[in-house]
Order: structure tokens, then C-alpha cells, then sequence
């Protein structure tokens, strides 16, 4: 699971349930990097270019007008990876991260 750095996701409540669900692991984006974060990428970008500047009749108008940008970034997406090293020129990798953006 992939979580910020909010003091919350290291409370002693998380860590005794961490302690006891082995399979789950936390990994957290650095301090600073909201950009990483593809949850509020997506729908930052729902609300600037779908609903700040739609007129809709019904929800079927506004859930077509979102298809259609779905649909749209979909088709102009160049794909990213970003891999997680000790430092720089190690040839270790502790985590790989994918990220899609629109190529415009």
C-alpha cells in the first residue's frame, strides 16, 4: 500500500496491525512530492477539465463527458517507471513505481 508521510500512517495503532498482517507493506512518498501521488493527479485533473468547465443536464450527461476524457487520456499516455535505490548508480532496486502521464 502506498501512503504520504501523514503522522498518522506511522501511529502504534498501524504498527501493531502491521506487525500482525506480514503481507501487508506500507511504502510512503517522499516529504514534498504531492506530484506522486496519482489519486489526487486524477481527480485534480477530473475537476479542472471535466467538471470546472461542464455544463451538465444529468448525471448520464456528466458520466458521458467523463468517458470521453477517460477515453481520450487513455489514448495519449506515455508510461514512466521510477525506481527506488539506495543512491544514485546503485545497481539495487528496492521498489519500482509506475506512473502514467498524457503526452499532450
Amino acid at each position: 500500500m502506498i501512503a504520504d508521510n501523514f503522522s498518522a500512517h506511522k501511529s502504534k495503532q498501524l504498527v501493531d496491525f502491521l506487525a500482525q498482517h506480514t503481507k501487508v507493506r506500507l511504502h510512503f512518498t517522499l516529504s514534498y512530492s504531492a506530484w506522486l501521488n496519482q489519486f489526487e493527479l486524477w481527480f485534480g485533473k477530473i475537476a479542472r477539465d471535466v467538471i470546472a468547465w461542464g455544463v451538465f443536464t444529468s448525471m448520464k450527461s456528466l458520466a458521458r463527458k467523463l468517458m470521453r476524457d477517460i477515453r481520450h487520456y487513455n489514448d495519449v499516455l506515455k508510461i514512466v517507471l521510477l525506481q527506488n535505490r539506495p543512491h544514485w548508480g546503485s545497481s539495487i532496486i528496492l521498489d519500482t513505481f509506475v506512473f502514467a502521464f498524457p503526452v499532450r
